[in-house]
């Protein structure tokens, strides 16, 4: 099951009763879905007191799946450094946020990006012994996709705002919901399941929650 947690724009008692609507969701097998404004620290900041609470065993980011680094495949690099904290290493967030920088990950983020950022975000996770799963459709992907649907010719001057219009949400939110289900079949069973997804993602048919 999915639970949605609306975007939080409230005044503070009102995101106290959300805080804690989280908190008893992550304690449940329910994944938890917190609609993020790219340019707003609000629902970051609830997640990442989630994190820090040791509520979060999964996370789920919008960032592309095959992002690729110094050390290769994002996801890859990301569930190497899981299993060395799992196994006792200690890690600084803020010196991982570093080395997931310079490695050149994440390289696409918007200069917009509210703090905590992404990377920081990603990074207090790992450290806090959390899988961090990247499971968007890459910006190429989606284009991809989008020119077939609409039939364009190769070539075509493809725009980036095809990628956040309907047809690209389409095909990205589907890509994610398989993306994210599989994980979450594959994966141990348990708490502490949260996906930080863009609100547009939410709003046409209701969007993953019709597919999750």
């Amino acid at each position: 099951p999915i639970q949605l947690f609306g975007t939080i724009s409230s005044p503070f008692s009102a995101c106290q009763v959300i805080m804690t609507a989280l908190e008893e969701c992550l304690r449940k097998e329910t994944l938890a879905a917190v609609h993020d404004v790219h340019s707003r620290a609000t629902a970051r900041a609830l997640v990442y007191e989630q994190i820090q609470h040791g509520h979060v065993q999964r996370l789920f980011v919008e960032y592309a799946h095959n992002d690729h680094g110094e050390d290769g495949d994002l996801n890859s690099f990301m569930y190497k450094k899981h299993l060395s904290i799992q196994s006792g290493q200690a890690v600084d967030a803020s010196e991982l946020a570093e080395e997931i920088r310079r490695k050149g990950y994440f390289g696409r983020l918007n200069q917009h990006d509210a703090s905590p950022g992404l990377v920081e975000l990603a990074a207090f996770a790992l450290s806090r012994g959390a899988q961090v799963i990247a499971a968007d459709l890459s910006l190429e992907e989606t284009l991809e996709e989008v020119r077939k649907y609409n039939e364009w010719p190769v070539g075509h001057p493809n725009s980036e705002t095809n990628a956040a219009g309907e047809t690209g949400l389409k095909f990205r939110d589907e890509f994610a919901a398989k993306r994210i289900a599989q994980y979450l079949i594959q994966g141990p069973d348990g708490p502490g399941r949260l996906m930080l997804w863009g609100a547009n993602h939410f709003q046409a048919i209701e969007g993953f929650k019709d597919r999750l």
